[in-house]
């Protein structure tokens, strides 16, 4: 039985048009030898792999996988056919010699059939229903707002000189400040799995400072909050400590022993990172500052240490100071931190 000719013979079966056949519709396929999507038939003629011997099924799964060539699908997802979503690609006839649709076939007219490359999901340019094709330009210029997110100085060399200043260059504060956000998310998600209003009044005390991050209120930090999180672990990890063990198990999920502590010892690493760039000076990290007045000032003068000033005391352990509601701060973050920040000084 030749396999190939199997193949050819079924991809020639099809019209000129795309269909896109979902997880659901293929099982259906399948499962009843043929469906019928958008006014077409697409029929899955029995002997065609049902009837193969098992030497040759796995030949001809071995000829599909190799050459994503059956029945014309154009896989997008996952090696399995049950797992992945497919789309029935037609050439159009033109002259009586048949044309490829789309341009990631390779057209063979030897063979009169279209040889479909695998298309990995991470590489498909993501749009919007209605939006244009993307072009050589809108993709190096995403390609340039992404590499500017990824750093978090952007020099000019040589400086722009303008009328009355100079401009240097720009800095990125999302660098630095999206690790900490992505920190505190996962905190978050920790502190989301205790249960505290149905823990008995005695249990509550040695996890009400570290519950309270998550409040809707502010609060007062008598302690840092490294202490508070010290407390908390031991707590949970000494049932002669609690009052309703079984209790206190039950509305606290192992996790939270587990990582709560951990977590916030990796927020407050990632916050010193933060506060160490921010804490350089301009002219180290801007070379053409160097010798004039704006080369003395500290990157944070520009808007890094304004940005966190809600939570620094907060991620720096200190203690006895009134903590605004941290959702509510880092919110205010986001939006900040999405700002470009121009480096700019008067000309001498």
């Amino acid at each position: 039985m030749n396999i190939k000719q199997l193949i050819r013979e079924e991809i020639q079966k099809l019209d000129e048009q795309e269909l896109i056949l979902s997880k659901d519709e293929m099982n259906i396929l399948h499962r009843d030898k043929e469906i019928e999507k958008d006014g077409h038939v697409i029929k899955f003629e029995e002997g065609f792999s049902g009837e193969l011997s098992k030497k040759e099924k796995k030949k001809f799964n071995k000829e599909r996988l190799e050459n994503a060539e059956v029945l014309g699908y154009k896989l997008t997802g996952k090696k399995d056919i049950n797992d992945s979503v497919f789309a029935v690609n037609l050439d159009k006839e033109k002259n009586d010699e048949r044309y490829p649709e789309q341009p990631n076939i390779n057209y063979d007219p030897e063979k009169g059939k279209s040889r479909i490359r695998k298309i990995r999901e991470n590489k498909v340019w993501e749009r919007k229903f209605g939006e244009p094709l993307p072009t050589l330009d809108s993709v190096m210029k995403k390609h340039q707002e992404n590499k500017l997110n990824e750093s978090p100085v952007s020099v000019l060399k040589p400086a722009k000189v303008e009328k009355n200043s100079i401009i240097y260059g720009y800095i990125n504060l999302k660098a630095y400040y999206n690790p900490i956000r992505k920190g505190w998310n996962e905190l978050k998600n920790l502190l989301d799995k205790i249960d505290y209003t149905s823990i008995g009044f005695t249990d509550r005390e040695d996890i009400k400072v570290p519950h309270s991050l998550n409040g809707w209120q502010e609060f007062f930090v008598k302690e840092p909050m490294v202490t508070s999180f010290r407390k908390m672990h031991k707590f949970l990890s000494n049932p002669k400590m609690m009052k309703e063990p079984d209790r206190v198990r039950s509305e606290i999920h192992p996790s939270v022993n587990s990582s709560a502590l951990p977590k916030w010892k990796q927020l407050t690493h990632l916050y010193k990172v933060y506060l160490k760039f921010n804490n350089k000076k301009v002219s180290s990290v801007f070379p053409q500052t160097k010798g004039k007045k704006i080369g003395q000032k500290l990157i944070g003068d520009f808007g890094g240490f304004e940005l966190t000033q809600n939570v620094h005391k907060l991620l720096t352990n200190k203690k006895g100071f009134t903590q605004r509601y941290v959702n509510d701060a880092f919110k205010e973050m986001d939006y900040h931190s999405n700002k470009k920040i121009m480096v700019r000084g008067p000309r001498d």
